[in-house]
């Protein structure tokens, strides 16, 4: 009897003992399993807050760029230039015979070649000057304002800022409207400025492109 006991009591010990490392063991299994977890999540946050902070500074860098462009002198490079009379007589050649000698008059009368542009900028604006006229202000944002030129004539203006280039929008009370689309050299040293003149009264939009280099100074 007291031999059985002592075996009872002998062979619940070990049970017991045995379902506390058995307990202790899955508790340690668990602990280890939500570390480890833990570490990964800690470890991919850490990824993550660093890519987020390389994009923003790699994003910056083009609006930084382009920002150093919207500053300075540009004038005319006649070699690498359209001639302007030219793209009028192309872009105009299937209007009406009455009515083209004076379109063509008008266009080219309106839209003369600059042998100069002068930009400036700040973190909000632009403006844009061609040759001796008024200055352009307009937000970099691509919200609509008025302007108005030398001569008193209102215009509608926006310009908006990419990561490669500035548009330019200029909309007359008559329909008409003047893109100007800057492109800017990495270097800074030369711009491309191509123009598109649209209206209900043209066929076809007249297109053509300048190119200006960046005076010294």
């Amino acid at each position: 009897m007291e031999t059985e006991g002592n075996g009872a009591v002998t062979l619940r010990t070990t049970v017991l003992c045995s379902g506390v490392r058995t307990d202790m063991l899955c508790a340690f299994k668990t602990s280890h399993r939500l570390l480890l977890q833990g570490e990964t999540m800690a470890r991919q946050l850490v990824r993550y807050f660093l890519l987020s902070i390389c994009a923003l500074v790699l994003g910056a860098a083009p609006a930084r760029s382009e920002q150093a462009a919207l500053q300075g002198v540009y004038a005319i490079d006649n070699d690498a230039s359209d001639n302007i009379k030219d793209a009028i007589e192309r872009d105009t050649a299937n209007m009406n015979f009455a009515i083209r000698p004076l379109a063509r008059s008008r266009i080219a009368q309106t839209n003369p070649r600059y042998e100069r542009i002068t930009l400036s900028s700040n973190a909000t604006t632009v403006s844009v000057q061609f040759d001796a006229s008024k200055p352009i202000e307009m937000p970099l944002d691509g919200r609509v304002v008025p302007s108005v030129d030398e001569d008193g004539k209102t215009y509608e203006v926006s310009a908006q800022l990419t990561a490669t280039q500035l548009v330019m929008r200029i909309k007359s009370k008559d329909g008409g409207e003047r893109v100007n689309t800057f492109v800017f050299e990495p270097n800074g040293k030369a711009l491309k400025l191509s123009v598109r003149l649209l209206s209900t009264a043209l066929p076809t939009p007249v297109s053509y492109a300048l190119a200006y280099r960046r005076q010294a100074g």
